[in-house]
């Protein structure tokens, strides 16, 4: 019996290395953008696995990408032109003569992009169409081993890495990256202070006054040589180490930093993150009101500059449009960005059902219309033809709240990307006399915005209000159980239904209750789905019958009562993978591998 022992070893050997190779490591390309096209620079096998976003959103996109594999697109998303370069200032701060806003394009710029790791895979990457209406494919890449770079496991030596807040797993967060620049050595710790300063001014505003703990925070600490910042107007040059600049395109305000040098930093030293999850703010260690925003938002520790910073977060975070009506000269649009629309009939606005009954379509802009959401012409560069729900907003003008339809769309892009619940589910042992407490894990919002339904093979539980559920062996059948959770967002900043879809997920719970005593004693019977393995590959019971199980192995190192290798159901000899059979070390190893598969499956 030896050699189906040792082939079925193999096939196992097979079937769980590449996938787990495929799903615990991704690829992250690197391109650069420039005016004759994109060049694909570098390929990096990085860890983490990729994780696709839970829905697409193109809105105000520049490019589409696609991975492409045996003849078929296995991944895709949307970015914005990493050249763009965009401030709104207020305007007490600008000087007589310059403008109070900036849009443009510098010449390059850098993007990283997350596929998953498949090799002899090729990238297409698609442009706008001249209308902006539509994506035609520009370019394909080969990932060939040209572009090949190794991302090391350890993080690269970038400066002291401080966590500012940590509120949750990297990969169920948006992840906010502080860089200080003109900060020398001595001013480190003033570096944090404003970091936490930052910090507070971002989370003041709606909606991220609520939503604070879907974020983390990290600081970088990066040293420059001299302290402030370079005033080309005045003369003033200093050496930093991000390059940081005022006066760019003639503007004063308008602070900008060396972008490819910023983002090379955060890759060395969060290779780990993901980039749909990751933000970069840079703060300026010089007391002039300035900043601007792009791929990376840019704000001096002037009181009043990160304003400036909070509008170009609606730009990174939400893809809003700009509302101001001032004319961006050649200007092409990119789609409709969830805030503007050219749309004025009123069935067919999409946020009419932000809109109350008896709002003049379009609206005037009148005081008495100020507190309503309605449409007003005027917006995205445009005097006429295109239109805003607010009279007022903070993509229109700083020091404003974020409308409804704004904040909406945040909210909405933050759900693209996060789960409202941090549970992954599994199965879970309850024994005669035991009781189990699962937790749903809501994330957690200041009003308590995220609420859990639970049912119980299907059965809604109308009598549970909590976000954790008690399971009593007692008082339920011996077998296996269904018990989910659904997790959704009731803030009320959501209106949508395609919006509201997003911003709900359900978790189960395989429960299997046994009677008789629970054989590992007091330990912890909730097993997240990584103890229980089914030889096949499959999920133990995952059709509800015991019989799909085949075999499970416990391979947790838990101990049945006379010192054995606990075997919960059926035995391992009975299986074909006794330890007897298999030598002890190929044993161990399949048992990893099988573990590891099953990690794999959760993805």
């Amino acid at each position: 019996m030896r050699f189906p022992i040792l082939f079925l070893l193999l096939a196992v050997v097979l079937f769980a290395v590449f996938p787990v190779y495929a799903a615990e490591s991704r690829y992250v390309l690197k391109l650069e953008i420039g005016a004759e096209g994109a060049a694909l620079l570098e390929v990096a096998e990085t860890p983490g696995a990729y994780i696709a976003p839970r829905a697409e959103l193109k809105r105000g996109a520049d490019f589409r990408y696609e991975l492409v594999a045996s003849g078929g697109a296995v991944a895709a998303g949307y970015f914005r032109d990493p050249r763009r370069l965009s401030a709104l200032f207020d305007q007490r701060f600008v000087a007589p003569g310059q403008a109070h806003h900036y849009n443009g394009f510098q010449e390059s710029g850098i993007v990283y992009i997350s596929v998953p790791a498949l090799s002899g895979a090729s990238l297409r990457l698609f442009g706008r169409s001249t209308d902006g209406k539509s994506f035609v494919q520009a370019q394909e890449f080969s990932l060939s081993a040209a572009h090949f770079v190794r991302i090391a496991q350890t993080k690269a030596a970038t400066g002291d890495i401080e966590v500012i807040e940590q509120n949750g797993p990297a990969d169920n967060r948006l992840n906010i990256i502080i860089l200080g620049d003109g900060y020398t050595a001595d001013q480190q710790s003033d570096l944090y202070d404003d970091a936490v300063w930052l910090v507070d001014e971002f989370s003041r505003v709606k909606p991220w006054n609520e939503y604070r703990e879907f974020f983390n925070f990290n600081l970088v600490h990066v040293v420059s040589n001299e302290s402030g910042a370079d005033h080309p107007s005045q003369g003033i040059d200093v050496d930093t180490a991000l390059e940081a600049q005022y006066d760019y395109a003639g503007l004063d305000r308008l602070l900008v930093v060396n972008d490819a040098i910023v983002k090379q930093i955060v890759r060395s030293a969060f290779p780990e993150l993901l980039e749909t999850l990751t933000y970069i703010f840079v703060l300026v260690n010089d007391e002039t009101y300035g900043g601007s925003g792009g791929e990376v938002a840019v704000t001096s520790v002037n009181e009043y500059a990160p304003e400036i910073l909070l509008h170009e977060a609606g730009h990174m975070i939400g893809d809003l449009a700009d509302e101001y009506d001032d004319p961006w000269p050649g200007y092409v649009p990119v789609g409709e960005e969830a805030n503007v629309t050219e749309e004025d009939d009123p069935a067919k606005i999409k946020w009419r059902v932000w809109i109350e009954n008896g709002t003049p379509l379009p609206t005037p802009e009148e005081d008495i219309y100020a507190d309503v959401v309605g449409l007003f012409e005027g917006a995205r560069y445009q005097a006429s033809g295109i239109y805003r729900p607010r009279l007022d907003c903070r993509m229109r003008a700083l020091g404003v709240d974020f409308c409804e339809v704004c904040t909406e769309a945040l909210l909405e892009s933050m759900y693209v990307v996060l789960q409202p619940s941090d549970a992954s589910g599994g199965e879970v042992y309850v024994y005669e006399g035991e009781s189990v407490v699962i937790d749903a894990e809501p994330l957690h919002t200041t009003s308590n915005f995220i609420k859990v339904t639970w049912s119980l093979d299907d059965v809604p539980m109308e009598n549970v209000n909590s976000s954790e559920y008690e399971v009593n062996a007692d008082e339920m059948r011996e077998g296996v159980h269904s018990l989910k959770a659904l997790i959704f967002d009731d803030g009320g900043y959501i209106r949508r239904a395609d919006a509201l879809e997003l911003a709900r997920s359900t978790v189960e719970w395989t429960l299997i209750v046994e009677g008789g005593a629970n054989p590992d004693g007091d330990q912890d019977n909730v097993t997240d789905g990584d103890s229980e393995i089914a030889v096949d590959g499959d999920d133990a019971f995952e059709d509800g019958d015991q019989s799909d199980s085949d075999a499970n192995l416990q391979v947790d190192g838990d101990e049945s009562p006379d010192g054995g290798d606990y075997e919960p159901h059926g035995s391992a000899s009975d299986s074909g993978c006794s330890e007897s059979e298999v030598p002890s070390g190929l044993f161990i190893v399949m048992c990893a591998l099988l573990l590891l598969r099953r990690k794999t499956v959760q993805h």
